[in-house]
């Protein structure tokens, strides 16, 4: 539909069903992938964040050397349809056994411990860290290269090559990330990482150099972007084991929120001047602050339960 559209209403409709399905894919995907691997859901959970970054990193070099969307979107077309045939063919119950004894396992216990998660308190606690760990490293990489031109006075190539250093770091950070998650508490994770990206982001605003810019990017690519929300999105799906579909669908919409919020707020703040642009990431770091704190006391709550 998007290939053969003439005008922009016929894109913006074909682009808003490929959102959905993007969301819809994201939805089932997660809460699946948890079930089908039960004893290691934060690396499952990963490995789909690996499989975007590989994706966001190989996409852009295709575009570059071919030019003609006559070809790639047929070409993605193809894609789509081989996974719709693989899907359909693929057998999802061969852990059907162990995913009832886990969920029921968890059940037991919630039903059982006097200390358990609040809706409203870790539910909500927990989406309000879907937007706010998203919203960091959006718009970090909508506004990184900007930033680096006139706040730093750096050249376009090098300011380009921030998103490069940015993309590269999220892809490695994923793989050691999906490791670190099975050996530390999900919640250590998530503060130890939100602490350092929040640190570079400061440290960026105060003093903007090159380097520094160049030390954020690696640091918000492997701290930020890194699969820290697929970490968060593990924790919740632990807290209410029979409803993952329904908490991976509000805490990926928590998440596309910044996508409309980020743009939106940013029209208010910026203009033609390098202090607004300071003001931008500002803005960013007081987010990564708020979600800290809220993160401090989320895991002060989790630390009574047993089954995280």
């Amino acid at each position: 539909g998007l290939l053969i559209s003439r005008n922009i209403w016929m894109a913006s409709i074909c682009s808003l069903f490929l959102g959905n399905a993007n969301s819809f894919n994201d939805s089932g995907s997660y809460p699946l992938l948890t079930e089908q691997f039960p004893e290691k859901p934060a690396s499952m959970n990963a490995l789909v964040k690996a499989s975007m970054s590989l994706s966001q990193t190989i996409l852009p070099l295709v575009i570059a050397a071919v030019h003609s969307a006559y070809i790639i979107i047929p070409a993605m077309a193809v894609m789509l349809g081989l996974l719709l045939l693989k899907v359909s063919v693929t057998n999802f119950g061969k852990n059907e056994t162990i995913v009832k004894e886990t969920v029921s396992e968890q059940k037991e216990i919630l039903e059982t411990s006097t200390n358990k998660p609040s809706v409203l308190i870790d539910g909500v606690g927990m989406v309000i860290l879907g937007f706010t760990l998203s919203f960091i490293f959006y718009m970090y990489s909508q506004y990184a290269p900007v930033f680096a031109e006139k706040v730093i006075g750096s050249t376009p190539v090098f300011s380009k090559t921030l998103i490069s250093w940015y993309a590269i770091s999220s892809l490695i950070s994923v793989f050691i990330t999906s490791t670190v998650v099975r050996k530390v508490h999900p919640f250590k994770v998530l503060l130890a990482y939100s602490i350092v990206a929040a640190a570079m982001l400061a440290m960026m605003v105060v003093h903007p150099t090159p380097t520094i810019a160049r030390l954020t990017s690696i640091a918000i690519g492997f701290f930020a972007a890194g699969g820290i929300w697929q970490v968060g999105l593990t924790i919740l799906s632990r807290y209410f084991p029979q409803e993952k579909g329904r908490v991976t669908g509000y805490y990926s919409f928590a998440a596309a929120l910044t996508y409309f919020v980020g743009p939106i707020v940013s029209t208010f703040i910026l203009d033609d001047t390098a202090a607004s642009l300071v003001h931008v990431f500002v803005l960013d770091v007081a987010v990564s602050v708020l979600g800290i704190i809220v993160m401090i006391i989320l895991a002060v709550r989790c630390f009574k339960y047993k089954f995280i």
